[in-house]
């Protein structure tokens, strides 16, 4: 295998047994570190594809050539990261396209959700048109290394149309876009489920509107609790606009996936392609808009806010670049959610180097979301020609990623990854952790054998939430309560090891370390 010694290296940059992880502090956004692909070549386009949650990463580079010797050009490259205890960002797991095959966009998307990282390959080019159908790969991580999971095409390969393009991850729940199936012509959102290690099919959504050229599913989200799906339908138009755009939102109720509601553009002008990309936190939609006209300039761009307002979600704000230009398409290929703060990419944007790129950060003021440009806006440190700086965008933590594939820093096309250190005071984000006010939280039993209840006192209230992370600072569960049972996201026990509990009400914010053993 290539890069064995670079994976090992990797490997040895083992977790220290005692770790806190970082949160969000203050509020200007400082550089911390860039990112490669280990054992990168010229044209791997690192960072095209990228995905955070907490202190774990995912990075695509589809142009990276095979693993195997000798090397199979353009197979891509999928990249797994950990942020350790001193906040730097180390890679620990480098996995090829399975099936070693060349140009299938391997990694060009990619997704994360606790111990689950998802990617795709596009529709096999060895098969005759139409029946090309494309794969979608699960990787998962053990406690101490990611491997291959599953791989999953569909069950029945005659009637699907270049499934796999694009796909959501949440918890235990895994949604799959099916575009056009053969004999109908609709769009099809395969929901899976995990059942005993395996991903099977819970469901398989149709679009509720009928209308077969909505492009339903063309963006997809998932919470990180698995109960609420975010259907894109940038297409959907009444009548004479299309392309105006909606997204479908699913709630899970334990048993069955049920539509709650669509939400429609509130541009009334087609070709805004709202919907093109999707992301939730919580009760919070980062929905992209990137052919949105602002100020009379044409395709600008937006990113609309949409929240739950206990009843219904709504359209709630319009999030602009205070300097878009023509042509910039802020969020076209993408936009993440993270609490109160909303990161958009725009990597067309810049004339001097043209489309050096740009990433714009919004932070939700304390009286809540409102119509504004930027609190932020983060360049790379050397901008260059083609960099498409903000291909990719990601938030964990108070930390924000941006995939720059088009870096000639170190190698043309080579690519690199931002990191840049969000901290948000002033405004209605955490504050940081710090001694405990009015009281200590206080943990019973501590240790605690996986499988008993862990419970935990401190001046919160039987409704505090609690997010549940590992050492790696990856979110691996949250639940409101004061007891927590020591299982994960998708109901299975957890391994043995140390997390954090991590309490929160509207103005109190605690931390204790559990440590299971079995």
């Amino acid at each position: 295998m290539k890069l064995t010694a670079l994976l090992l290296a990797a490997a040895a940059a083992a977790l220290p047994n005692s770790l806190e992880p970082a949160f969000a502090g203050e509020c200007d956004p400082t550089e911390t570190q860039t990112l490669h692909q280990p054992g990168a070549l010229p044209g791997d386009i690192f960072g095209r594809g990228l995905a955070v949650d907490g202190g774990a990463a995912v990075v695509g580079s589809p142009g990276g050539d095979g693993l195997e010797i000798p090397t199979v050009p353009a197979v891509g490259i999928l990249t797994m990261f950990h942020r350790d205890s001193t906040g730097a960002w180390i890679a620990d797991g480098l996995f090829a396209n399975p099936r070693n095959a060349t140009y299938e966009s391997f990694g060009e998307r990619v997704a994360i959700s606790g111990d689950f990282a998802v990617t795709n390959a596009r529709p096999r080019t060895d098969l005759p048109e139409p029946h090309r159908f494309g794969a979608v790969y699960v990787f998962g991580f053990n406690g101490n290394a990611w491997a291959i999971a599953d791989s999953i095409i569909p069950a029945d390969t005659t009637v699907v149309n270049y499934f796999g393009e694009d796909f959501g991850i949440g918890g235990d729940k895994l949604a799959i876009w099916n575009d056009g199936a053969l004999g109908t012509g609709n769009d099809e959102v395969h929901m899976y489920r995990q059942v005993g290690g395996a991903w099977i099919v819970e469901a398989i959504l149709l679009n509720p509107d009928g209308d077969n050229q909505d492009k339903f599913g063309s963006s997809m989200a998932i919470d990180r609790d698995g109960e609420v799906l975010v259907v894109g339908s940038s297409e959907f138009g009444p009548g004479l606009i299309p392309g105006r755009g909606a997204i479908h939102i699913y709630r899970h109720d334990g048993t069955q996936w049920n539509f709650e509601q669509r939400v429609d553009s509130p541009n009334p002008f087609g070709g805004n392609r709202y919907g093109l990309r999707v992301a939730i936190d919580g009760n919070t939609i980062a929905v992209a808009s990137p052919y949105t006209h602002v100020s009379g300039a044409n395709n600008e761009g937006a990113v609309y806010v949409v929240e739950w307002n206990g009843s219904q979600w709504m359209n709630v704000a319009r999030l602009t670049a205070s300097d878009g230009a023509p042509q910039d398409q802020l969020a076209l290929l993408g936009a993440d959610v993270d609490g109160d703060v909303v990161i958009a990419g725009s990597p067309s944007h810049g004339t001097n180097p043209t489309d050096a790129g740009a990433a714009y950060v919004f932070r939700k003021p304390a009286g809540g979301w409102t119509d504004a440009t930027e609190d932020a806006k983060l360049v790379p440190s050397v901008p260059g020609q083609f960099g498409y700086f903000g291909y990719g965008v990601g938030l964990g933590d108070g930390v924000a990623l941006v995939g720059e594939p088009g870096n000639d820093e170190q190698l043309v096309d080579g690519g690199q990854v931002s990191v840049f250190r969000l901290e948000c005071e002033g405004t209605t984000a955490a504050p940081p952790v710090g001694p405990a006010t009015g009281g200590e939280l206080r943990v019973w039993p501590n240790p605690v054998r996986a499988g008993s209840v862990v419970r935990f006192a401190a001046p919160v209230g039987p409704m505090s939430h609690v997010v549940v992370r590992d050492v790696r600072g990856a979110h691996v569960r949250s639940f409101t309560g004061t007891e927590w049972d020591g299982r994960g996201h998708a109901g299975a026990l957890l391994p043995a090891g140390t997390y954090f509990l991590e309490v929160r009400t509207d103005d109190v914010r605690k931390m204790a370390r559990v440590t299971l053993v079995r």
